[in-house]
């Protein structure tokens, strides 16, 4: 059993972050709680990784999983022993393409008695794409790779055929455009995120931009990336006339 701590506990490391693989996310509609246990699991499993190849073996299990209570801002109930075995095997069994989210949204939700399926997908989503962007300032998406992730998929999938049919449990009710539109909105509402598309396929995210730093970011590149392709084709046609003995007019 693992509970918080007081935040007034550890000030000084109120915005520590768990960070874990998104194939964690399996599962998550149907079983929240457990999902965020193997989420916490992983983490401190991790941090306890570090410290233990830092410093050896020397340090005592006990010792070493109260170092990851304070410094990641929980509290292990169980046996010392039990936990490090327990968050060891997690740890080992999930790999791949990471998320995270902060201690402090964390343990808001966690705490929540009853979470609304249309939260889990917001937050679903919202891990999904922080697992996109990775440390970048902002990319480009789609749902095909919003939603794998969302499932705990490394990759994307295939086409729309593939998508409804690997997420046709949970999340078969969130394929209309309404829906996906609803995601989207609430990446930016509920979790600050900067999302963008304009008759375009896919959409540009961010977490690190405000919305008017993301569409000039991404118009510039456009209007570059246009301009660099115009000049190639001319460039192409130019050597094309050449070779055929033509002058270009």
């Amino acid at each position: 059993m693992v509970t918080n701590k007081a935040y007034q506990w550890f000030p000084k490391n109120e915005t520590a972050y768990y960070n874990f693989p998104v194939s964690i996310l399996e599962g998550f509609i149907n079983r929240p709680r457990k999902t965020f246990d193997k989420m916490l699991s992983w983490a401190s499993y991790e941090y306890m990784k570090k410290v233990r190849d830092k410093y050896g073996d020397a340090m005592p299990v006990r010792q070493l999983v109260r170092t990851a209570e304070d410094f990641l801002g929980f509290e292990c109930k169980s046996d010392a022993y039990e936990y490090y075995q327990r968050s060891g095997e997690v740890y080992l069994k999930y790999k791949g393409a990471r998320t995270g989210i902060s201690r402090r949204l964390f343990w808001e939700i966690r705490g929540s008695r009853n979470i609304s399926e249309p939260d889990k997908v917001a937050l679903l989503a919202y891990l999904a794409a922080k697992s996109i962007l990775g440390r970048k300032t902002h990319c480009k998406t789609n749902d095909l790779f919003l939603f794998a992730r969302m499932v705990g998929r490394d990759k994307a999938f295939c086409d729309e055929k593939e998508l409804k049919k690997e997420c046709g449990g949970a999340l078969s009710g969130y394929f209309t455009r309404r829906k996906r539109d609803t995601i989207r909105r609430r990446l930016a509402e509920d979790f600050g995120m900067a999302v963008y598309s304009y008759h375009q396929r896919g959409y540009y995210i961010s977490t690190k931009m405000e919305l008017k730093q993301l569409i000039l970011a991404v118009e510039k590149n456009r209007k570059c990336g246009a301009e660099a392709y115009k000049k190639k084709v001319s460039e192409v046609r130019n050597m094309v006339l050449d070779r055929l003995g033509k002058k270009p007019p």
